[in-house]
């Protein structure tokens, strides 16, 4: 329990950190402290925090404990912090103390005949506590964290007996090991010399997060006319640095050696943690060194970013395969094999990575329900299960097991996949394996030269698709051949059907040039409004080869051109007699041509069916996102006409709203939207109240007035698919 004087300051802190991952992360608001004495609920002194210049989610506060403030001598104070970190409310005990004035008694006599005087006299009399009637002996003191690593003192793990460290070999010989100087308790690592000399090094591994800033050593040297230098390996510049020397004496009494230490004295990269002290010298008279504590002592540096975002970092460019966790795989030392990262996400308790941009990633082992974030990176499959896994910016090939991989962004090709994968935003290219079951593509579209390929013959069963909003061509291999196939395509593009597909359904949605190389075997159903380029092609055959005979309608263009195409300068080339001349007025193409369209629009003529091919056409892309880090729902909605952007001024009450299928109410309704940017076209809406929930699809509508008339669009959405 600490002690405060009355009128002390008393100094206290606080951290925050993200509720998903445990990264350092600001409060929402700043945090607010609140002082409480013995058993009372009402706090005698409050106030906020100051955050620290420069640090994250850290915060600094003082009080002074003066009877002014409320505090009363002998008494028991907690001091408690609270704070909002993305909308999740906390709060700790952070101090306690007892404000008395025991410091200021001053000791007088302690009865030295008792067993509490003899062991106080113990300690002062030079020989410290060595006595089985103290609490605790000397050497059980010295060892505290000198084995464990979870002080500040580090003990020595290895030595260059068992072969060189940094290109230096042992010479002489050694009684005990390094393993007996943990603590000084007599039993001594002796190292006798060969030829007059000793060269002997010791390492230390002092952890990442932290620098070495001193040794300890205690021991001896015999014979009083030796010396050995004490070297340090400086990792900066890559050699030994003479840090000390220990001379030598006739009798066998310990010394205590202190050697300062600078930052280069720590290892990085591959010898993060690392320490290595050197005892060396030639050319004396049978020297031997006797070590019986060799100490090494550390300071936490507290620079790690940490596990941003709640991820482990990999970075395969770079060469670090250790495991420490807090120190490896953070943003600012990434890993360098998912191995790595699997074992470091096993003991910090994440299952999300990050991989840096550049780094190619051969899955080893199962990869169930976890997610990896990234861009411009390379993904093998590798036949492994990613069962739930979700995998973003890379380029991803392979072969998948397990079922409902998500994929968001970068390109995938020469991929088998699993029943229940999503797609969303991914170029695509070579051959696409697809299993028995469904398959989801949203958003994506043909990356490369050739068409990607969708190949339906990996099992043998029924195989469902969906493509929405696809761009680009895309050929159909073995579709039909083992079960009932159906792919629903909608967007613009061109659609293969090579030879070898023999059955199945393709519901077509859009603008599409279709090749049909199956013979007919496929059936292709298109929707209204649905245009075939192949179709488009034929329009002027269709209507320049017509028997004229058959169109002669009084008052159309078909009469028009039938009665007056006979007659040349007077002369009816069917009865081959002459008559009046008579020329049209201004020839027969600008009586057609020329003609004002809008005087023909009655259904069913050619009129109409101009008119239609000349409409404008409006239509809305809607972009819907999950936040990860802010919980609320992002909605980006772009409005063309025809195949131009709608940009800001030529659109007027732009509105957003989203309905519930089940019941039909709205989550909200009429929601005004303001154009992100006047340059990109976007108009966005972020939703923290009413926001999506698993398991309940929404319909999206949205609407505004371009070109005088009030233009609507919707889309289904949910945020069960990835």
């Amino acid at each position: 329990m600490e002690h405060v004087k009355t009128d002390d300051v008393v100094r206290f802190g606080a951290v925050t950190h993200n509720p998903s991952g445990g990264a350092l992360i600001n409060a929402d608001e700043v945090p607010r402290w609140r002082v409480f004495e013995e058993a009372s609920d009402t706090s005698i002194l409050s106030g906020l925090f100051t955050q620290r210049t420069g640090f994250i989610g850290t915060y600094r506060a003082t009080i002074t404990a003066s009877e002014a403030n409320g505090f009363d001598p002998n008494s028991f104070y907690e001091i408690h912090a609270s704070g909002k970190v993305n909308g999740i409310v906390g709060r700790a005990i952070i101090k306690t103390f007892v404000l008395d004035d025991i410091f200021n008694s001053n000791l007088m006599h302690i009865q030295s005949g008792g067993p509490a005087g003899f062991n106080f006299g113990l300690m002062y009399d030079g020989s410290g506590y060595n006595d089985g009637t103290a609490p605790s002996s000397r050497n059980q003191v010295d060892g505290i964290g000198a084995s464990s690593g979870g002080s500040l003192n580090f003990a020595i793990s290895e030595d260059n007996t068992g072969g060189a460290i940094k290109s230096i070999s042992f010479v002489g010989s050694q009684t005990n090991t390094f393993a007996d100087i943990e603590a000084e308790n007599g039993t001594l690592h002796i190292i006798d010399d060969t030829g007059n000399a000793i060269d002997i090094v010791y390492g230390a591994s002092v952890g990442g997060g932290r620098v070495a800033s001193e040794i300890v050593f205690k021991g001896f040297l015999t014979s009083a006319n030796d010396t050995l230098n004490i070297l340090v390996y400086d990792f900066v510049g890559s050699d030994w640095e003479v840090r000390a020397i220990l001379s030598g004496q006739g009798g066998t009494t310990n010394i205590t050696q202190t050697i300062s230490l600078l930052a280069k004295h720590t290892g990085s990269d591959a010898d993060i943690g690392k320490v290595f002290v050197r005892f060396q010298n030639t050319g004396q008279t049978n020297p031997q060194l006797n070590v019986d504590e060799l100490l090494i002592e550390a300071v936490s540096i507290g620079q790690s970013v940490g596990y941003a975002n709640g991820q482990i970092w990999i970075n395969t460019n770079v060469s670090n395969t250790n495991t420490e966790s807090f120190v490896d795989g953070v943003a600012d030392n990434p890993v360098s094999t998912i191995a790595a990262a699997k074992t470091i996400a096993t003991a910090v308790g994440l299952s999300d990575f990050h991989v840096i941009n550049g780094s190619t990633i051969v899955l080893g082992e199962t990869t169930d329900g976890e997610s990896y974030f990234g861009d411009n990176w390379t993904l093998d499959l590798s036949d492994e299960s990613c069962g739930g896994a979700h995998f973003a910016g890379s380029t991803i090939s392979g072969t998948q097991l397990g079922t409902g991989m998500g994929v968001l962004g970068g390109e995938a090709s020469n991929i088998v996949l699993g029943d229940d994968a999503h797609f969303d935003e991914v170029g695509l290219g070579g051959t696409i394996s697809l299993p028995v079951g469904s398959v989801e593509f949203f958003n994506c579209h043909h990356d490369g030269v050739s068409l990607p390929i969708l190949d339906f013959k990996v099992g043998s069963g029924n195989t469902t698709v969906h493509m929405h909003h696809y761009n680009g061509g895309i050929e159909l291999q073995n579709f039909g051949d083992t079960g009932t196939d159906i792919l629903h395509l909608d967007g613009n593009g061109r659609l293969d059907l090579n030879a070898n597909c023999d059955g199945g359904t393709v519901n077509l949605k859009g603008h599409w040039t279709v090749n049909d190389s199956s013979g007919g075997n496929v059936s292709i159903i298109y929707d209204d409004i649905t245009i075939d380029a192949n179709q488009i092609s034929t329009i002027p055959s269709g209507v320049w080869n017509q028997v004229r005979s058959e169109h002669t309608v009084a008052d159309s263009f078909g009469e028009y051109v039938d009665a007056n195409v006979v007659k040349v300068s007077g002369h009816d080339l069917v009865t081959n007699t002459l008559t009046s001349f008579h020329a049209p007025p201004s020839g027969i193409s600008n009586a057609v041509w020329n003609d004002d369209i809008t005087n023909y629009t009655a259904n069913n003529t050619f009129g109409s069916g101009i008119n239609r091919l000349l409409e404008d056409i409006y239509f809305a892309n809607i972009k819907f996102l999950k936040d990860r880090i802010t919980p609320r729902d992002e909605y980006a909605i772009t409005w063309y006409k025809n195949a131009s952007l709608v940009q800001s001024g030529d659109i007027t009450d732009p509105a957003l709203s989203v309905f519930k299928t089940d019941d039909g109410t709205s989550l909200f309704a009429n929601q005004s939207l303001n154009y992100a940017s006047n340059t990109l076209g976007i108009l966005r809406h972020d939703e923290a109240s009413n926001v999506t929930v698993s398991g309940e699809p929404y319909i999206v509508y949205t609407s505004g007035i371009i070109d005088s008339v009030n233009r609507e669009w919707k889309l289904a959405i949910g945020i069960d698919l990835l």
